[in-house]
C-alpha cells in the first residue's frame, strides 16, 4: 500500500459546501478596528487646541526637570540618535564563517570521480531517476 493510498483510507476525502475557487469567507475580511494612535488623530484633529495644551504641559514638566518629558521634547527636536550595530570575533578580529554544502552519496561519488561539471552531473543524474 503506498503511502497516498493509506493517507486516503485514514483521511477520506471530506465534501464541503464550497466549489473550487469560491472563497470561504463570503462576506469579506471584517473591518480593521481603530487602534489607540488612531483614536488619538481623530481626537487631535477634532480639538485642534489639544496639540498646544499636551505640548505646553510637557515643556512644564521638561523645564522643572522631569527626565521622561525632557527626553520626549528631544526626540522629537532632534529625533533619537543613529544606532549602530558591529558583530566582530574575539580581540575584535573579523568573525570566521565555515559554509558546508550537503550532498547526497551520489553527487560525492561523481564529484570524486573528477568530472568538470561534477555537480552539474549529480543533479542531472538525481533528476532522472
Amino acid at each position: 500500500m503506498t503511502l497516498q493510498q493509506t493517507i486516503n483510507r485514514v483521511m477520506p476525502k471530506v465534501r464541503t459546501s464550497y466549489k473550487p475557487g469560491q472563497s470561504g469567507n463570503l462576506k469579506g475580511r471584517p473591518p480593521k478596528g481603530y487602534s489607540i494612535t488612531e483614536m488619538i488623530k481623530v481626537m487631535m484633529k477634532a480639538n485642534p487646541e489639544a496639540k498646544k495644551k499636551i505640548a505646553s504641559q510637557v515643556m512644564k514638566k521638561a523645564m522643572k526637570g522631569d527626565l521622561t518629558a525632557s527626553k520626549l521634547l528631544l526626540s522629537y527636536m532632534d529625533g533619537n540618535p543613529v544606532s549602530t550595530l558591529e558583530l566582530s570575533g574575539p580581540d575584535g578580529k573579523p568573525l570566521e564563517i565555515e559554509a558546508r554544502a550537503v550532498y547526497t552519496p551520489l553527487q560525492l561519488k561523481i564529484i570524486s570521480e573528477g568530472y568538470a561539471d561534477g555537480l552539474k552531473k549529480a543533479l542531472e543524474i538525481k533528476s532522472e531517476k
